[in-house]
Order: structure tokens, then sequence, then C-alpha cells
């Protein structure tokens, strides 16, 4: 397995709390997608969406391939992609990224 976590330059890495992540699997080559938030942000981004027509106004919130993380970090992030890999579950977890996906 090799991954890619796309974490903003102005973010440390220990403090990283919506971080797109991108994952091979060594078996396949195939590519998962996924988007680990903690659940501070989380609550940062539904309280934005409060007063908007987006997701009833922060009623709910969602994303393709979301994971939810207790807390921010790159350490974490990894800790939980190597489970997710270990258990055979990031197919279940994670969005295939198309090879259509890869010329956009």
């Amino acid at each position: 397995m090799e991954f890619v976590l796309d974490v903003k330059e102005q973010e440390a890495p220990e403090t990283a709390d919506y971080v797109d992540a991108f994952v091979t699997l060594h078996d396949d080559g195939t590519v998962w997608v996924g988007v680990f938030v903690s659940l501070e942000k989380l609550g940062q981004l539904m309280r934005k969406l409060s007063g908007t027509r987006e997701c009833r106004g922060g009623l709910y919130y969602w994303e393709s391939g979301l994971v939810l993380m207790r807390e921010p970090g790159v350490d974490a992030i990894f800790e939980a992609i190597q489970d997710m890999v270990e258990d055979s579950a990031i197919r279940r977890h994670l969005v295939k990224q198309d090879d259509e996906d890869d010329d956009a």
C-alpha cells in the first residue's frame, strides 16, 4: 500500500483536520479516495452551513468517502488507513477512483 495525503500548506501535520487521502493498493493497483475529517472540524462545517440552503442549513453533512476521526493529525489518519487495509475494509469505506477520474 502507498498513499498520498493532501494537507493544506498552512496546516501543521499534527493538527490537519480535513484531509483528502489517495490510497493505492499494491495487490491490484486500484486507487481509493477518502476524506478524513475530525469531529471538531465536522462541527465547524455544520455550523458554517447553518442559515444556508446547503444540506438543509446544516441539518446534515455528507461527502463520498467520508471518514470521521476522533482526533486530527496525519499520524491518526495513517493509523486509520493502515487498519482499513489490514482489515480489508478499505474497499467498503473509501471510494474507488476510476481511470476516467485520473484524466480530469
